[in-house]
């Protein structure tokens, strides 16, 4: 019985798409990487509409309307191509966006929990002796105290700004805003400290 053959035309046009990894093709069209490498090589392939796959899918996040397409069984022209990498593009970043707001409403209930705590601690405390003064032994008091204490909510207080440093990174990727010319104006702002630091008359 004759192997399944593989469609190197529809697999070439992905490729140069760079909307996929090389591991992710030749696990969809059941090939090797280095069988994908060796015939890349032979024909060719540039993994060259990388830049327009970007700005196609920059120009779809504008949209404030997402549509959904039936995925075609065949992709044959650069248009095309880049049509469905940037819709599947569209969509991780939705997600990312989705999964972002999540992060920061949690992160801001969490804040609101720690600033309730530590405007209200005495009577917490108060609260916390009442419940434990028939007890025998202090163990749960101090359980209960340690969970209030300055140390506690400061530790806190870290963990939830290291949080909150990790969304607003994944945010401005999910809204674009670490792009090319981000990196490039953050590259002349460093030049110019540097040149005012040696030439401070100027």
């Amino acid at each position: 019985m004759a192997g399944k053959q593989t469609d190197w035309e529809a697999l070439g046009v992905e490729y140069r798409a760079g909307a996929v990894s090389v591991r992710e093709l030749a696990r969809k069209y059941d090939v090797s990487e280095g069988a994908i490498r060796k015939k890349a090589k032979a024909n060719q392939w540039e993994r060259d509409l990388t830049e327009k796959v970007q700005e196609r899918v920059r120009s779809k996040l504008v949209r404030s309307e997402v549509r959904t397409h039936n995925a075609r069984t065949e992709v044959r022209t650069e248009a095309e191509i880049i049509e469905a990498a940037a819709e599947t593009a569209v969509q991780v970043v939705q997600i990312h966006r989705r999964d972002v707001r999540h992060g920061r409403a949690i992160c801001a209930a969490l804040f609101a929990e720690l600033q309730d705590t530590s405007d209200n601690r005495e009577i917490i405390a108060e609260c916390i002796d009442s419940e434990t003064q028939d007890d025998l032994s202090p163990t749960r008091r101090n359980q209960m105290m340690k969970a209030i204490s300055l140390p506690t909510r400061a530790r806190a207080m870290l963990d939830l700004s290291a949080a909150m440093k990790n969304l607003v990174a994944v945010e401005r990727q999910a809204f674009s805003l670490d792009d090319k010319q981000d990196k490039q104006d953050g590259k002349t702002i460093v030049l110019n400290m540097s040149r005012r630091r040696s030439n401070p008359d100027e």
